[in-house]
């Protein structure tokens, strides 16, 4: 018969000043958050993009099915048209806002910049005036 012994505990750690410890704690930290920070950007980015999408969709349905009713090609086939030319649109606006957010120009010049360009996508998408 075999006798097994166990394993000698691990040794205590070696006492750190307290600074030591810190630097060692913040620099763990900072990866962990700035990782953190990418993927809370990227789920209210996606977030923002899926809110609009529906939004565009709805607002689509809506437009092209009384756009359809004056059509011979009828209330559904504009309404289909509609939701996805509205999902088209608002893609496009999330893409400029964000383009907007993330540019350096003045604040004022870039928010009536992108009322103009929403405004030409909007006449251009569904054919106004």
């Amino acid at each position: 018969m075999k006798v097994c012994a166990c394993p000698p505990p691990p040794p205590p750690p070696a006492p750190r000043s307290s600074l030591g410890s810190t630097v060692s704690s913040v620099s763990l930290r900072e990866p962990c958050i700035s990782i953190l920070s990418i993927v809370i950007a990227k789920l209210t980015c996606a977030i923002l993009t899926l809110l609009s999408a529906e939004v565009g969709a709805t607002l689509g349905v809506l437009i092209g099915a009384f756009a359809g009713l004056k059509t011979e090609k009828g209330f559904l086939h504009g309404a289909i048209t509609g939701a996805a030319n509205g999902v088209i649109l608002s893609k496009k606006i999330v893409e400029i806002l964000l383009a907007t957010w993330d540019s350096d120009d003045a604040v004022i010049a870039s928010f009536f910049s992108l009322v103009d360009v929403i405004v030409v996508l909007v006449h251009a998408t569904y054919k106004l005036i």
